[in-house]
Protein backbone atom coordinates (compact mmCIF):
# COMPACT_ATOMS: atom_id res chain seq x y z
CA UNK A 1 0.00 0.00 0.00
CA UNK A 2 1.48 3.37 -0.90
CA UNK A 3 1.36 6.39 1.39
CA UNK A 4 -1.34 8.17 -0.60
CA UNK A 5 -3.80 5.26 -0.46
CA UNK A 6 -5.34 4.62 2.93
CA UNK A 7 -6.66 1.14 3.59
CA UNK A 8 -10.41 1.20 4.25
CA UNK A 9 -11.00 -2.39 5.26
CA UNK A 10 -9.89 -4.65 8.06
CA UNK A 11 -6.94 -6.90 7.27
CA UNK A 12 -7.19 -10.38 8.78
CA UNK A 13 -4.07 -12.53 9.06
CA UNK A 14 -2.43 -15.41 10.89
CA UNK A 15 1.28 -16.07 10.77
CA UNK A 16 2.35 -19.55 9.70
CA UNK A 17 2.84 -21.85 12.66
CA UNK A 18 0.71 -19.65 14.90
CA UNK A 19 -2.81 -20.05 16.26
CA UNK A 20 -3.25 -16.28 16.63
CA UNK A 21 -5.76 -14.68 14.25
CA UNK A 22 -5.37 -10.90 14.01
CA UNK A 23 -7.85 -8.32 12.74
CA UNK A 24 -5.96 -5.13 11.92
CA UNK A 25 -8.30 -2.19 11.38
CA UNK A 26 -7.48 0.76 9.10
CA UNK A 27 -6.55 2.93 12.09
CA UNK A 28 -3.95 0.33 13.14
CA UNK A 29 -5.92 -1.09 16.06
CA UNK A 30 -5.57 -4.86 16.34
CA UNK A 31 -7.95 -7.44 17.78
CA UNK A 32 -6.27 -10.74 18.62
CA UNK A 33 -7.97 -14.15 18.80
CA UNK A 34 -6.23 -17.38 19.82
CA UNK A 35 -7.82 -20.18 17.79
CA UNK A 36 -6.44 -22.77 20.22
CA UNK A 37 -9.02 -21.53 22.72
CA UNK A 38 -11.65 -23.07 20.42
CA UNK A 39 -9.58 -25.91 18.93
CA UNK A 40 -6.89 -27.02 21.41
CA UNK A 41 -5.21 -29.11 18.67
CA UNK A 42 -5.17 -26.24 16.15
CA UNK A 43 -1.38 -26.24 15.69
CA UNK A 44 -1.37 -30.00 15.03
CA UNK A 45 -4.07 -29.74 12.34
CA UNK A 46 -3.17 -29.98 8.68
CA UNK A 47 -2.79 -26.67 6.81
CA UNK A 48 -6.15 -27.30 5.10
CA UNK A 49 -7.88 -27.88 8.45
CA UNK A 50 -6.22 -24.77 9.90
CA UNK A 51 -7.30 -22.73 6.89
CA UNK A 52 -10.89 -23.91 7.21
CA UNK A 53 -11.03 -23.09 10.92
CA UNK A 54 -9.35 -19.71 10.38
CA UNK A 55 -11.61 -18.74 7.47
CA UNK A 56 -14.79 -19.88 9.22
CA UNK A 57 -13.90 -18.02 12.41
CA UNK A 58 -13.03 -14.86 10.51
CA UNK A 59 -16.30 -15.02 8.56
CA UNK A 60 -18.34 -15.69 11.70
CA UNK A 61 -16.73 -12.79 13.56
CA UNK A 62 -16.95 -10.31 10.72
CA UNK A 63 -20.51 -11.14 9.59
CA UNK A 64 -22.08 -9.27 12.49
CA UNK A 65 -20.14 -6.09 11.67
CA UNK A 66 -20.52 -6.45 7.87
CA UNK A 67 -23.03 -3.63 7.65
CA UNK A 68 -21.10 -1.56 10.15
CA UNK A 69 -21.07 1.58 8.04
CA UNK A 70 -24.86 1.68 7.64
CA UNK A 71 -25.28 0.95 11.36
CA UNK A 72 -22.79 3.64 12.32
CA UNK A 73 -20.30 1.22 13.89
CA UNK A 74 -16.97 2.67 14.89
CA UNK A 75 -13.80 0.57 14.74
CA UNK A 76 -14.11 0.16 18.52
CA UNK A 77 -17.67 -1.15 18.04
CA UNK A 78 -16.43 -3.70 15.52
CA UNK A 79 -13.70 -4.89 17.88
CA UNK A 80 -16.25 -5.26 20.69
CA UNK A 81 -18.61 -7.31 18.49
CA UNK A 82 -15.77 -9.54 17.30
CA UNK A 83 -14.59 -10.14 20.86
CA UNK A 84 -18.11 -10.94 22.12
CA UNK A 85 -18.70 -13.38 19.28
CA UNK A 86 -15.31 -15.03 19.77
CA UNK A 87 -15.97 -15.51 23.49
CA UNK A 88 -19.32 -17.12 22.60
CA UNK A 89 -17.45 -19.56 20.36
CA UNK A 90 -14.99 -20.33 23.15
CA UNK A 91 -17.94 -21.11 25.45
CA UNK A 92 -19.40 -23.36 22.76
CA UNK A 93 -22.36 -21.11 22.06
CA UNK A 94 -23.34 -19.30 18.93
CA UNK A 95 -26.48 -18.07 17.28
CA UNK A 96 -27.38 -18.73 13.69
CA UNK A 97 -30.27 -17.25 11.77
CA UNK A 98 -32.41 -19.70 9.88
CA UNK A 99 -35.56 -18.50 8.13
CA UNK A 100 -35.49 -15.26 10.10
CA UNK A 101 -35.35 -17.01 13.46
CA UNK A 102 -32.39 -17.06 15.78
CA UNK A 103 -31.45 -20.51 17.04
CA UNK A 104 -28.88 -21.17 19.73
CA UNK A 105 -26.34 -23.79 18.70
CA UNK A 106 -24.11 -25.33 21.34
CA UNK A 107 -21.19 -27.73 21.15
CA UNK A 108 -23.39 -30.24 23.00
CA UNK A 109 -26.12 -30.00 20.33
CA UNK A 110 -23.54 -30.38 17.57
CA UNK A 111 -21.94 -33.34 19.35
CA UNK A 112 -25.32 -34.99 19.88
CA UNK A 113 -26.28 -34.53 16.22
CA UNK A 114 -22.89 -35.61 14.87
CA UNK A 115 -22.97 -38.71 17.13
CA UNK A 116 -25.85 -40.01 15.01
CA UNK A 117 -23.76 -40.08 11.82
CA UNK A 118 -22.68 -43.55 10.74
CA UNK A 119 -21.80 -42.92 7.08
CA UNK A 120 -18.03 -43.42 6.69
CA UNK A 121 -17.61 -40.71 4.06
CA UNK A 122 -19.48 -38.11 6.12
CA UNK A 123 -17.36 -39.05 9.13
CA UNK A 124 -14.14 -38.54 7.12
CA UNK A 125 -15.37 -35.10 6.05
CA UNK A 126 -15.97 -34.18 9.69
CA UNK A 127 -12.56 -35.55 10.68
CA UNK A 128 -10.83 -33.66 7.85
CA UNK A 129 -12.55 -30.47 8.99
CA UNK A 130 -11.04 -30.91 12.45
CA UNK A 131 -13.88 -32.58 14.38
CA UNK A 132 -12.48 -34.84 17.11
CA UNK A 133 -15.48 -35.80 19.26
CA UNK A 134 -16.30 -39.18 17.74
CA UNK A 135 -18.16 -41.98 19.48
CA UNK A 136 -16.39 -45.35 19.86
CA UNK A 137 -18.68 -46.70 17.09
CA UNK A 138 -17.65 -43.86 14.78
CA UNK A 139 -13.95 -44.44 15.55
CA UNK A 140 -14.41 -48.07 14.52
CA UNK A 141 -16.20 -47.03 11.29
CA UNK A 142 -13.39 -44.60 10.45
CA UNK A 143 -10.72 -47.22 11.18
CA UNK A 144 -12.43 -49.77 8.95
CA UNK A 145 -12.84 -47.16 6.22
CA UNK A 146 -9.20 -46.07 6.44
CA UNK A 147 -7.98 -49.68 6.29
CA UNK A 148 -10.18 -50.71 3.38
CA UNK A 149 -8.30 -51.57 0.16
CA UNK A 150 -10.27 -48.92 -1.76
CA UNK A 151 -8.69 -46.18 0.38
CA UNK A 152 -5.05 -47.24 -0.16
Amino acid sequence: MNETTARKTTRWYRNEGSSILVAEQPNGTESVFDLERIWPDFIRMTPVQQGMQEYGTKQFLSDKAASAKSLGFTEADKAKVWTERFEALVKGELRVNASGESAKVTVKKMTDNFAKITDAFKLTVLRDAGWTRFTPEQVAILKEYDESPDQN
